[in-house]
């Protein structure tokens, strides 16, 4: 991977044991698994994952049949879209626009997902997994969350998605729609707020003092984490050898802006939260230098310490050429 990739990757970190999160089918007798906390242990067959399996799969027939107009109505007005590769999207305005002109650019052939793990909190629902997907010219893998509203009859539709790949794309800049950049709504001060804004203080000042201990303490012990361009991690086991390997390759690099940053988050109840983050990082090495930029979204969950630690983490990069 060149440097550019390894200081994006040093920024963005989303349990089964040895489960990819790509579009490989589920083993054989296998179930979706459901967890509506308070509960602690998950479930398989649940009306949960039958209603968020129907849920994606309208998605599914629509970005089939490539109808832009279908796959919006299954957003809410105020929803946030993260495709890697472009700046986020806020409201269903900025996501038309998006949706139609990369339709035009890529025609979907094929589209095929693999639900893997629903965490039920009532009115919203977040939904992980992976996506196998082909277009005309090409097809990849990928990895996504969905976050889901429930509304009054019972359905559900996005408040907010991501969805990045498992390798690097031919012609990324497809992704890429110019557009002016939204302003996320603007957030009330609070004693939450005030604590994510010190844990993405703390995760920038890692990333710049390339300080991997620090870095880890961040994720519990049976995090996923779901890079741009890479595999997903499950569980320390994984997570600590990647996370070791990029701060020491990336240690020749020198950081000289690095910010994390809250911009929305939903306190979920009973512990967890939903947070929307962005980042930006310049840095230089020798001759070499640029800056990477990207977002996406993390769920924290409260440990028996009182503190908040990140149980699943999706991000994307913005496209720069």
């Amino acid at each position: 991977m060149n440097r550019r990739g390894l200081i994006g990757a040093l920024c963005v970190w989303a349990a089964y044991p040895a489960m990819s999160f790509s579009g490989e089918a589920l083993p054989d007798g296998a179930s979706l698994r459901v967890l509506m906390p308070p509960n602690t242990s998950w479930e398989g067959a649940h009306p949960s994952g039958g209603a968020v399996l129907r849920a994606h799969g309208e998605l599914a027939r629509a970005m089939t049949a490539n109808d832009t107009s279908r796959i919006l109505e299954l957003y809410r007005d105020d929803a946030r879209s993260l495709p890697d590769g472009q700046p986020r999207l806020i409201g269903k305005d900025q996501i038309r626009t998006w949706q139609k002109e990369v339709t035009k650019r890529r025609r979907v052939t094929a589209y095929k997902p693999v639900v893997r793990e629903v965490f039920d909190f009532g009115d919203t629902v977040m939904e992980f997994g992976g996506f196998s997907i082909a277009w005309e010219t090409d097809a990849a893998e990928g990895k996504y969350l969905h976050v889901w509203g429930r509304e009054p009859d019972g359905s559900l539709r996005l408040k907010s998605d991501v969805r990045n790949w498992t390798a690097p794309l031919k012609k990324p800049e497809d992704f890429f729609v110019a557009m002016p950049e939204a302003q996320a709504p603007a957030m009330a001060d609070s004693v939450l707020s005030r604590e994510l804004a010190a844990l993405n203080a703390g995760n920038a000042e890692g990333v710049r003092e390339h300080d991997l201990e620090k870095r880890l303490s961040f994720y519990t012990d049976d995090a996923v984490i779901m890079p741009h361009s890479m595999a997903a991690k499950t569980g320390m086991a994984e997570i600590r050898p990647f996370l070791t390997e990029y701060v020491n390759n990336g240690r020749g690099a020198t950081f000289d802006k690095v910010e994390v940053w809250n911009e929305g988050f939903e306190d979920l109840g009973n512990g967890y939260v939903l947070e929307y983050f962005r980042f930006h990082v310049d840095w230089r090495a020798g001759t070499a230098g640029g800056t990477v930029t990207g977002g996406g979204i993390r769920l924290w969950r409260r440990e028996a310490d009182g503190g908040l630690k990140m149980l699943r983490e999706i991000g994307t990069h913005d496209y720069r050429g």
